[in-house]
């Protein structure tokens, strides 16, 4: 004998997958900030909500002495202590590298220079996501398939490189020349390009 499921039976399945959906986008919608760029913020805000306990954390400024501690594994102050603790914790971290600020200052030496490099590049293997405040919002939403690409001339051999970081959109500025040889590639590979 075969058992009909009723119209309510259905619809509250219907309802329960629907609930869990939704907890999952809420999950992925959330974003923690330290530091402050209140442009960034109120751009982040429209997106996303804040909550300090959110799974993706948002370092929008870091000092040096905050990027020598974290290279270290230590903590100096609260931001700090609350970035060991979210790594430890495995949520997802994005550093904006115009927000480091040993970078503000052009006249460093290489020797000092080379010992933040190294600081920054520890930070990557914490899987701490250093990227350019221009790409954030994306990279935030999960659409990182996109590259900014800034160089006067688009070459085949940026096409390759831009192709191999698995991005298929790339968004250049309309005074950027682009060869034959990388238009014909992008064609091949199904990239797309958007001039602005």
């Amino acid at each position: 004998m075969v058992k009909f499921m009723s119209e309510l039976d259905l619809l509250e399945i219907i309802k329960k997958e629907i609930e869990k959906y939704k907890v999952d986008i809420e999950k992925n919608t959330k974003i923690s900030i330290l530091g402050e760029d209140k442009i960034l913020k109120e751009e982040l805000q429209k997106i996303f909500g804040l909550d300090e306990n959110a799974l993706k954390i948002l370092i929008i400024t870091l000092e040096i002495d905050e990027l020598v501690a974290l290279s270290q594994g230590s903590y100096i102050n609260f931001k700090t202590q609350k970035i060991i603790e979210s790594v430890l914790e495995g949520k997802e971290i994005f550093l904006i590298e115009e927000g480091i600020k040993w970078r503000a200052y052009k006249l460093a030496p290489s020797k000092l220079i080379q010992k933040y490099l190294s600081c920054e590049e520890e930070l990557k293997r914490y899987n701490i996501k250093i990227l350019k405040k221009i790409n954030c919002i994306e990279r935030l939403k999960g659409e990182d398939k996109k590259e900014f690409f800034s160089k006067k001339l688009l070459t085949l051999r940026d096409i390759k490189e831009i192709h191999q970081k698995n991005k298929n959109v790339i968004i250049i500025d309309e005074k950027v020349f682009v060869t034959d040889s990388a238009l014909d590639y992008m064609k091949e590979n199904n990239i797309n390009l958007i001039k602005r």
